[in-house]
């Protein structure tokens, strides 16, 4: 599949859309760096929280319908059904993204532990 496809081979992805992911590569991209710099340096709950915003990050790279959906919802009121199709629509076209949303929320959890305790 090539990154001008959407979700269905032979759809084009709207502007939006690769806007959308592109933004969210590039910033989950400097994260994981910015990860690397922090455990270089010796500061593991700053690393692990960065982490963790990589993989929330990641994770909403395949989200935009999903989020489009929410949006124009609240605008044209669109009807929860709707939305929960669109849901799962996300859910079932890239199933890793639950699994990366899942380890971000813990290792910025796990990060803020951490940092409770007094570890940088």
């Amino acid at each position: 599949m090539s990154l001008n496809s959407g979700p269905n081979p032979g759809t084009a992805r709207s502007e939006g859309e690769r806007f959308w992911r592109r933004v969210f590569f590039v910033l989950s991209a400097a994260m994981a760096g910015y990860a690397m710099v922090q455990l270089g340096s010796g500061r593991l709950a700053g690393a692990l929280g960065d982490v963790g915003l990589t993989c929330l990050m990641i994770s909403l790279i395949p989200q935009f319908p999903f989020v489009r959906a929410i949006v124009v919802g609240a605008r044209r009121h669109t009807s929860e059904q709707q939305l929960l199709r669109d849901l799962e629509q996300v859910r079932t076209q890239s199933p890793w993204a639950e699994t990366a949303s899942a380890a971000g929320w813990i290792l910025l959890g796990a990060s803020f532990v951490l940092r409770a305790f007094g570890v940088s």
